[in-house]
């Protein structure tokens, strides 16, 4: 594809697209990751290895729970943790929000919270971060209690779809259970699709499909927009890169699991293959698949005009909200960001990620995890089943706040009668219809690596280089960085 040549600013700025719309609504999103160097690991532990768990005892003191989020997001889980202490007599929970933009910058202070020896019982994780907290050796397997717990675990398992499960482990052992995720999906103005006289995506909908609609829509006038993205690693390029059959990691499965998939998993289709946890291999940033798509990305902005630059997700569901942008990449939390914005429910749809090679989605997943430090393991163990429980699932999630793991909650009707989307067996969908669904590409470097993916496909972007001379050299810093922080 022909692209302008030279140095460029960007066509449309931040702060004229801003002039059209009313600022607000806030959200959280999936994002990046913590880092640091890892210590080495000891050898996985097998469910035989450690003994069942013991009885619950009285606690010694609070059980002490590490969240991302301010104080305010903490307030949310609080309803969670008083029907906890109902159950309980005795017992008190206390959260312990870290306030951070992204993920990588709550995982480093987390690891900084750990290492000055804070008492945490349980700390939230996600995909970003699961290799680097894991591989510290701060976590407990959660293997034991879940054989224990077979007959309770198994109606857990069968609501949950294999890939959530997957990534939620390393090297074999089970880490977390997943309990709030997120897929990239396309988010659409059906006011705009109706003024430009298109029909609504279907699932079976292209790449071609979805550049018509962009261009399209922008045909509504030059202050409006077909499409919006953030440059940022989770909903910026990578859903581009996947649909494309692209990755930015060779992407291969950690041994072990059988004594997960074999016993919880037997007959499921789309558990097949799997292992003991996603490995994530050498970069693979400047491959062809990857080129194409941070191409297509660019010539939006610069060659067809359908898009402005990168700008934040909750901005675009303002530019939304005021009939300035026709799609945008989300989850089901933004559902909640749109009409927080202004959208009324009906107003607005989802569909899946076009298909282009592929209609492989990226998505993220995060879960409690039980610190080896802690004094109130069992106690800890309780407390993430009252967490992934149905009811408190339920509870949780609803009015769009996020989506649930298991796939009973997402899918029941009463979870999106308020809120909408009408088009909201999406969400699950980007899992049971799309098995190679995968992953955000999480090694244990993660951190480090986003600051180089946004810092290059940033600069591609604003047409201040090449896509191919952009992904070269973040292949070239990426791979020094993976010599540097994993262990040999």
């Amino acid at each position: 594809m022909n692209k302008p040549s030279g140095k460029y600013q960007i066509p449309v700025t931040r702060r004229k697209f801003l002039k059209t719309s009313i600022m607000g609504a806030s959200a959280m999103a999936l994002a990046a990751c913590g880092s640091a160097t890892p210590a080495p690991t000891s050898a996985p532990a097998k469910p035989t290895d450690v003994p069942k768990p013991a009885p619950t005892a009285a606690p010694a003191g609070p059980l002490r729970i590490a969240i991302n989020g301010v104080n305010a997001r903490a307030d949310t889980f609080k309803k969670i943790g008083a029907a906890f202490e109902a159950k309980n007599p005795g017992v008190k929970v206390e959260w312990v929000a870290i306030q951070a933009a992204e993920w990588d910058e709550y995982f480093g202070k987390l690891v900084t919270l750990i290492a000055s020896g804070d008492s945490i019982d349980l700390a939230e994780i996600s995909t970003e971060g699961l290799q680097l907290i894991s591989s510290r050796n701060v976590l407990r397997p959660l293997n034991p209690y879940v054989t224990a717990d077979k007959t309770e675990m198994q109606g857990f398992f069968s609501d949950v779809a294999p890939q959530l499960v997957e990534v939620a482990m390393y090297k074999g052992d089970l880490m977390v259970l997943p309990t709030l995720w997120g897929a990239a999906t396309i988010y659409y103005s059906k006011r705009l699709f109706d003024k430009a006289g298109l029909a609504y995506p279907k699932d079976d909908w292209t790449a071609e499909d979805f550049t018509s609609a962009a261009q399209k829509i922008h045909g509504l006038g030059s202050d409006v927009y077909g499409f919006g993205f953030p440059n940022r690693h989770w909903g910026g390029l990578v859903p581009w890169m996947y649909i494309n059959e692209g990755n930015l990691y060779d992407l291969g499965k950690e041994t072990g699991g059988d004594w997960l998939w074999g016993t919880f998993y037997g007959g499921v289709e789309s558990a097949k293959g799997r292992a003991g946890g996603l490995k994530w291999g050498n970069p693979t940033a400047n491959s062809q698949a990857n080129l194409e798509a941070l191409q297509w990305q660019q010539d939006l902005i610069w060659k067809q005009k359908v898009s402005p630059s990168p700008t934040d997700l909750n901005q675009l569901a303002v530019f939304m909200a005021n009939d300035k942008l026709g799609m945008m990449p989300g989850h089901r939390a933004h559902t909640g960001v749109l009409l927080g914005a202004g959208l009324k429910k009906g107003e607005f749809d989802v569909a899946l990620m076009p298909k282009w090679k592929t209609q492989r989605h990226q998505f993220g997943t995060s879960g409690l995890g039980i610190m080896k430090t802690s004094k109130n393991p069992d106690l800890a163990w309780n407390f993430i089943k009252h967490q992934t429980s149905k009811e408190q699932l339920a509870i949780y999630v609803d009015k769009a706040v996020h989506t649930a793991s298991r796939r009973s909650v997402t899918n029941d009707p009463a979870q999106h009668e308020t809120t909408g989307p009408a088009n909201w067996q999406v969400f699950y969908n980007t899992l049971d219809k799309n098995p190679l669904t995968t992953a955000i590409p999480a090694p244990l470097e993660t951190k480090d690596m986003t600051g180089i993916f946004t810092k290059y496909v940033g600069l591609a972007l604003a047409n201040e280089s090449t896509p191919k001379d952009a992904l070269d050299k973040m292949q070239t810093e990426l791979e020094a960085l993976m010599k540097r922080q994993r262990p040999a």
